[in-house]
């Protein structure tokens, strides 16, 4: 991934400009990989962020959050009211 800081890298830029490419044809939604976050509280932020600009979001892969024991973290993404 670039180290640099566009909107495209980050969750929210991302979630915009597949709203502006499908230009309300479809629905799109979101799509984490857990290891891009180091932090539990950063991963349910990106969770919370793919609900509220997409239709959803899709988490890849369990078992990183297994491994991590981040349940509490999805949780709270997935819970936290838009």
């Amino acid at each position: 991934m670039r180290e640099t800081k566009d909107p495209e890298n980050s969750v929210e830029g991302s979630a915009e400009l597949a709203l502006k490419v499908t230009k309300g044809v479809i629905q799109p939604y979101g799509s984490l990989y857990v290891e891009q976050y180091p932090v539990g509280a950063q991963f349910a932020k990106a969770i919370e962020m793919c609900r509220r600009k997409t239709g959803g979001v899709m988490i890849f892969d369990i078992v990183h959050i297994i491994n991590r024991d981040w349940w509490d973290a999805l949780k709270a993404g997935i819970n936290n009211p838009l």
